[in-house]
């Protein structure tokens, strides 16, 4: 019987908790609750956390920058921003504090939600993509600060997945490090998604970090996320939100950042 080739990269664990788990809460947690949550999470020596979504509200906007001067240098903090100037600006004004930090944008790329939800052209979204990150790296201020870019329901790009990869080859020549492929709804067993995370690493550089965020729907995500891990990525998020707990791998090929 064939033995599991161990990978020669190691998990990076990335806690979305603050951001996502808080954006399902009827009434989102105020900065005193956040500062509890936070602290919990850096106890167990988690490596990357996201804060918030600042653009959100102000509420949230004031937490993300308190949380990001109470962070170390050894804990990367992390916050969400749409594909928006507005959102960029606010995204990094809240981290500039940050002794070390990330931004975090994305959008959709699959065909369904470009045609019924953006109702934009695949090369209309591809170049708003593009632009995002072109546009935040060149506002960057801290130079400890680094992009990720999300590609929203990527679990979906089955048939436009070439499209798909050209744009991210794009992506992380404006300056995104980290390319994260969430399972923003899971439709499929694991099997699929993780052929198309596959693709994706193999077509992009080995210092471009391969993340994926696996949705619980059909609850499947831990398998998808173990497998993924086998699959060229590494790390393992802990989370507790809606739809049933999502899994989040954060994947290096060259260990952890």
């Amino acid at each position: 019987m064939q033995r599991l080739q161990k990978p020669d990269y190691k998990p990076y664990f990335y806690d979305i908790t603050l951001r996502d788990g808080n954006q399902s809460l009827k009434k989102p947690w105020n900065l005193e609750e956040k500062l509890l949550i936070f602290d919990a999470i850096t106890s167990l020596n988690i490596p990357a956390v996201e804060i918030g979504f600042p653009a959100s509200s102000e509420m949230d906007y004031l937490s993300c920058v308190e949380l990001s001067k109470k962070a170390d240098d050894k804990t990367k903090v992390s916050v969400l921003a749409r594909a928006v100037k507005g959102d960029i600006d606010r995204a990094l004004c809240a981290i500039k504090e940050a002794k070390n930090s990330r931004l975090h944008t994305f959008i959709t790329l699959s065909p369904f939600h470009m045609e019924h939800v953006l109702n934009k052209k695949p090369s209309d979204v591809a170049k708003i993509a593009i632009d995002a990150v072109e546009y935040a790296k060149k506002n960057i201020v801290n130079p400890n600060c680094d992009i990720e870019f999300s590609v929203e329901h990527f679990g979906d790009c089955e048939e436009n997945i070439y499209f798909v990869i050209d744009v991210l080859k794009e992506i992380a020549q404006k300056g995104a490090t980290t390319i994260n492929l969430p399972n923003t709804v899971e439709r499929y067993r694991p099997a699929r998604f993780i052929n198309l995370v596959k693709k994706v690493k193999e077509a992009l550089s080995d210092d471009i970090i391969i993340s994926v965020h696996n949705h619980n729907d059909l609850g499947m995500a831990t398998a998808t996320t173990v497998e993924s891990f086998f699959a060229g990525a590494a790390g393992v998020l802990f989370k507790r939100s809606w739809r049933a707990c999502r899994q989040h791998r954060f994947c290096s090929s060259s260990g952890c950042t």
